[in-house]
Order: C-alpha cells, then sequence, then structure tokens
C-alpha cells in the first residue's frame, strides 16, 4: 500500500470512526442498547484497523510504533 492510499484509508476510517462516536451517544442518549453496543462495536474496530495501518507505515519508514516497539524490544 503506498502511503498516499494508506492516507486516504486513515481519512475514511477517521470519518466512520466519527459516525460511529456519533450514533454510540445518541444510542446511550435514547437509551438504544441495541445501537449502542453495535456502533460501539464498529467505533473500536475501526478505531484498531486505522492503529494498525499506522503502525504499519511507521514500521516501512523505519521508526517504531510505540507499545508496538516496547513489546517486541525495538
Amino acid at each position: 500500500m503506498r502511503d498516499s492510499d494508506a492516507d486516504i484509508a486513515i481519512d475514511v476510517l477517521n470519518k466512520l470512526i466519527d459516525q460511529e462516536l456519533k450514533a454510540a451517544s445518541a444510542g446511550m442518549r435514547d437509551g438504544n442498547r441495541i445501537l449502542e453496543e453495535c456502533a460501539s462495536t464498529r467505533y473500536h474496530a475501526y478505531t484498531f484497523a486505522r492503529d494498525e495501518i499506522r503502525k504499519a507505515l511507521a514500521d516501512r519508514r523505519g521508526g517504531h510504533s510505540g507499545v508496538r516497539g516496547r513489546l517486541h524490544g525495538r
């Protein structure tokens, strides 16, 4: 994946993360537990995916990636 492709993917994921955070908040506010839980699950999945892309980019660019780097002794 080229850096520009990764940047596009991160931007899209950021938009999805924002959307799911709003949906989870609305579910919590309205007492809709199903909406809250589903949106929260998607929020965490998108956040995880975005963070993994960032880690992969950092590794490829020669940098270490915070926790992952510390866990693997880098």
